[in-house]
């Protein structure tokens, strides 16, 4: 059983850790489309070009499930993508809904790049799932750039998102939603600016869970035709992310080292292959 992830970058690799301990066995192929980063400088068009090229090319290489690893994209193709592709299509968005379940002071704040917060799918959560709580969607230009770099820590990082948290939180909001899946990588340093009594939440999870759901469903309503799912991936199987890169792949090896070295939780056994460029 494969599964196909893509995202602008590394950020989705978040997502692909998430699923490998929901699914220890599973294969999965990875796209970081660094050669067209970031998505939120990008036009419309471009956006579905991309999402679409890179969910077939996974198809392609006999991947059963996609998972579109993006926020920018998820708002922008995820439809496009799903009316496209003859495998389900997994998109990401922000946690709102579980996040103003959550909330005691019914105040939560949204971390999100510029493009997803001012997208009409941030927009459509809020309106349907806010109801009477506040929700403060706070734009963050740059910081997925700098996750992309390897930067997760230290006072340039702290300062930049104190400076954006301090006033919400301040007023009493005790969830903090990370709208970009590059953020994953910045819970620790967020654990130490929060306030106690404050809760992180990413998609990550979520979408792991969801991938699980569907590709169970899909074995049990003989959709797919492979073994028993878990037989065939969680008794015993390796797994390993399979991983492209439609820009330098030595830029992303150095990045990835960097993560590494400063604790974040990237997937197990990442082995890089090569991807022609701007594809």
């Amino acid at each position: 059983m494969k599964i196909g992830i893509w995202d602008s970058g590394i950020g989705g690799l978040s997502v692909a850790a998430a699923v490998q301990d929901v699914l220890p066995g599973v294969k999965i192929h990875y796209i970081a489309d660094t050669a067209y980063f970031p998505y939120g400088g990008q036009s419309q068009e471009i956006l579905v070009q991309r999402a679409l090229y890179l969910s077939h090319s996974l198809v392609s290489d006999g991947c059963q499930l996609v998972v579109v690893a993006c926020n920018t994209a998820s708002s922008a193709a995820l439809e496009c993508v799903r009316a496209s592709v003859q495998v389900p299509c997994v998109g990401v968005e922000p946690a709102v809904k579980p996040a103003v379940q959550m909330s005691q002071s019914k105040h939560i704040v949204v971390l999100a790049t510029q493009h997803t917060a001012e997208g009409p799918r941030l927009a459509a959560l809020v309106r349907n799932h806010a109801h009477s709580a506040r929700v403060s969607v706070l734009p963050m230009p740059g910081l997925a750039d700098m996750v992309e770099a390897g930067q997760i820590s230290g006072p340039v990082v702290t300062s930049m998102l104190w400076s954006q948290l301090a006033g919400p939180i301040s007023e009493g909001a005790d969830m903090v939603v990370l709208g970009c899946t590059h953020y994953a990588f910045l819970r620790d340093v967020l654990a130490e600016v929060l306030p106690e009594g404050v809760t992180i939440l990413d998609a990550a999870q979520p979408v792991a869970k969801r991938v699980k759901f569907l590709l169970h469903d899909a074995v049990k309503s003989d959709s797919l035709c492979v073994p028993p799912l878990m037989n065939g991936i969680s008794k015993g199987a390796e797994s390993y992310v399979d991983l492209k890169v439609t820009g330098e792949q030595v830029q992303v090896e150095e990045v990835l080292d960097r993560l590494s070295s400063r604790g974040a939780k990237l997937p197990r056994s990442i082995l890089f292959r090569a991807c022609s460029r701007r594809t």
